[in-house]
C-alpha cells in the first residue's frame, strides 16, 4: 500500500499483492492489525508530502478487512522520519480541525454505523 501511494509503484501492484494476501492467508486477514503508519517505519509523509496519499492509506486502513490501528501523529500528519524521528511527541500538536483529524472522525463514524467489520473487503474499479 505504502509504495503505490507514494507514486512508486502502480496500483495494480497493490491489487495482486492483496490477491496474493487473501489467496494465502484466507478469512484469517480479518484478524490482522491493519495501518497506514507505525513506530517502526518512516512515517508516510517523511520524504513526501501529499497528504492526500496519507489519507487514502488511513482510509484503507480502516475499511479494509482487519483491525484498523491508526497511529498517533497521523490525525496531525505528522512526518517524522527514521527511528526515533518518528515518533513526535503530539503534546502540543493536537489539533481537533486539522484536515486529517476531520476525515478520520467522519471515517470512523461511516465505520462504525455502517458496522463494516461485518462485511467483506471488494476492491471496486
Amino acid at each position: 500500500m505504502r509504495y503505490a501511494l507514494k507514486g512508486s509503484n502502480s496500483f495494480w501492484a497493490m491489487h495482486e499483492k492483496i490477491q496474493e494476501l487473501y489467496n494465502n492467508f484466507g478469512d484469517s486477514m480479518q484478524y490482522w492489525g491493519m495501518f497506514a503508519d507505525n513506530h517502526d517505519n518512516d512515517r508516510m509523509l517523511y520524504q513526501n508530502d501529499r497528504v492526500g496519499s496519507l489519507e487514502n492509506g488511513l482510509i484503507l486502513s480502516l475499511f479494509f478487512d482487519g483491525i484498523p490501528i491508526v497511529y498517533y501523529g497521523d490525525e496531525q500528519a505528522f512526518n517524522g522520519g527514521r527511528d526515533p524521528m518518528c515518533r513526535e511527541a503530539l503534546w502540543g500538536h493536537m489539533n481537533t480541525n486539522s484536515r486529517v483529524y476531520k476525515l478520520l472522525k467522519a471515517a470512523i463514524a461511516a465505520r462504525k454505523e455502517k458496522k463494516v467489520w461485518n462485511l467483506k473487503f471488494k476492491e471496486v474499479y
